[in-house]
């Protein structure tokens, strides 16, 4: 019974999980009519910074979130403002190429 109720909680966990992260595509596709591409490798840094907290630092859990949420917002301000800012009236084709370079040097700062 215990085994019942710990895949059912992280089968529900999970469905939690992947339902933000389709909230955050809806979101910036409605907001920008264009898919950003970097979205996934946002994600992946948080998990990694969310990681190293718990991991290397050994804090609590509550200051790996906290930690993570303001590491979060504080990385799509830096894209937001350092990239995306300028692309304002500029065809679609280019947030997208710049949403693909922006996964691109995400991926490469992961591995």
């Amino acid at each position: 019974m215990t085994e019942f109720l710990n895949l059912a909680t992280s089968g529900i966990l999970m469905g939690f999980i992947y339902s933000l992260i389709a909230l955050g595509i809806v979101v910036i596709y409605k907001c920008t009519a264009g898919f950003n591409f970097a979205q996934g490798f946002m994600m992946l840094m948080g998990a990694y910074f969310c990681g190293t907290i718990l991991v290397i630092w050994e804090l609590p859990l509550w200051v790996a979130i906290l930690g993570t949420v303001v590491f979060s917002i504080f990385l799509g301000w830096v894209i937001e403002r350092g990239t995306l800012r300028f692309l304002i009236g500029q065809p679609i084709l280019s947030l997208l190429i710049m949403t693909l370079a922006i996964g691109h040097v995400l991926q490469g700062i992961c591995s």
